[in-house]
């Protein structure tokens, strides 16, 4: 559950009532967070996106609201980015990754460059594993990860 100050920001974004960093009488964008903006609710709805923008960036799944402290639902900060495509992705892949660190089973390609996971079980008898990402195809240990095969 979201507190009242990220669903302000959701509803917002949402009717689009605001237009962040567009400073009213120029028309250009500003770069400073409260450039343009007279009203309270544009202020807290900028701030409120800049701070789950700057959190995805420095690769932070766990977001929680600058104003309580309560985490966000993922759907509430794809809401709250709204068709920043390329902001979204980030967030996904990041959490992704997350996860999947935690599964004892996952192995990450040691290519250069690829960093593809690999999940494997059962492989006491044979610990060849393959990446499967399309462009790599790299052969490694499961245990010790090194290319030797």
């Amino acid at each position: 559950m979201s507190c009242n100050f990220i669903i302000h920001c959701i509803t917002r974004n949402r009717d689009g009532d605001a237009d962040f960093g567009q400073d009213e009488g120029s028309g250009e964008r500003g770069g400073d967070l409260l450039l343009g903006y007279e009203g309270e609710d544009e202020c807290l709805e900028l701030v409120g996106l800049k701070y789950v923008e700057m959190e995805i960036m420095e690769n932070r799944v766990e977001v929680s609201c600058p104003e309580c402290a309560a985490h966000l639902h993922p759907s509430d900060i794809r809401n709250l980015v709204g068709g920043r495509t390329a902001l979204i992705e980030k967030y996904e892949q990041f959490s992704l990754r997350r996860y999947l660190m935690t599964e004892c089973d996952t192995r990450w390609c040691p290519a250069p460059d690829c960093g593809y996971a690999v999940i494997a079980t059962a492989c006491a008898a044979c610990p060849q594993l393959k990446c499967e990402r399309e462009s790599c195809g790299t052969l490694f240990c499961y245990h010790c990860k090194v290319c030797e095969f």
